[in-house]
């Protein structure tokens, strides 16, 4: 049984409707549907307490991308249950990734994912806004945006190592730089009279780096802001 619904409390609809947990036994679920580490641990209880087998999952492409090449499913489950799914999973994606037998990986992997992606992805969306408040055409916009890109990836790599090797110290531009850049950005988005929403929760965070004595080190020592409790 493969599911994927809007989120689990409407699954739950589902299976309380159609008296589904008495037919559990001896299936293997395959788990789709977006939800918290709170919805997947229940439903895993839930699948096994009525007999079933459950594959964990998160899908992390556009529907219209399953089945091809661009598909991306990211699944957790025990290895003789994910096995037994791997056709079906192979039909929707070829390479799908095996999570291990940890059930919330699905789910921090792709909303950990979905944090960059969010992002980014508001972040051109905003410069947009700017560069059309200030008659700056957005042609222009797009070709030094993607004339970015190489820069901007290769600094993902960066920053990612520098956290996994406790390098953020080490900078070429510090918190600091980067604070005061928004900073400015913040002034030219105010002369303009765009929204300053993401401005100011950006600027919040790095006044959150600097509270905690991080402004002379990499961007990559916000990370002790997203997770105090892992600080090093």
């Amino acid at each position: 049984m493969v599911v994927c619904v809007s989120d689990y409390a409407v699954w739950q609809t589902i299976i309380e409707t159609h008296d589904l947990a008495g037919h559990f036994k001896d299936t293997c679920i395959i788990q789709l549907t977006t939800g918290t580490i709170e919805d997947v641990q229940r439903h895993g209880s839930f699948v096994h307490e009525h007999g079933g087998r459950l594959a964990d999952g998160a899908v992390m492409c556009y529907p219209r991308n399953l089945g091809t090449e661009d598909a991306s499913l990211l699944l957790s489950g025990a290895s003789e249950v994910l096995e037994e799914c791997d056709p079906i999973l192979s039909m929707l994606d070829a390479s799908w990734t095996n999570l291990g037998e940890n059930l919330n990986g699905p789910a921090i992997l792709s909303r950990s994912l979905m944090a960059g992606m969010t992002a980014a992805l508001m972040g051109i969306v905003n410069g947009a806004a700017m560069c059309r408040a200030g008659g700056v055409p957005l042609d222009t916009f797009m070709t030094f945006y993607e004339r970015n890109n190489g820069l901007i990836q290769g600094e993902q790599r960066r920053l990612v190592g520098a956290i996994q090797e406790g390098r953020t110290q080490e900078n070429e531009a510090s918190i600091k730089a980067w604070r005061e850049g928004n900073e400015a950005l913040l002034s030219v988005a105010t002369s303009l009279g765009t929204n300053l929403t993401l401005q100011s929760a950006l600027q919040a965070v790095f006044q959150e780096g600097r509270s905690q004595g991080l402004d002379d080190h990499d961007l990559s020592a916000l990370v002790d802001v997203f997770d105090p409790g892992s600080g090093s």
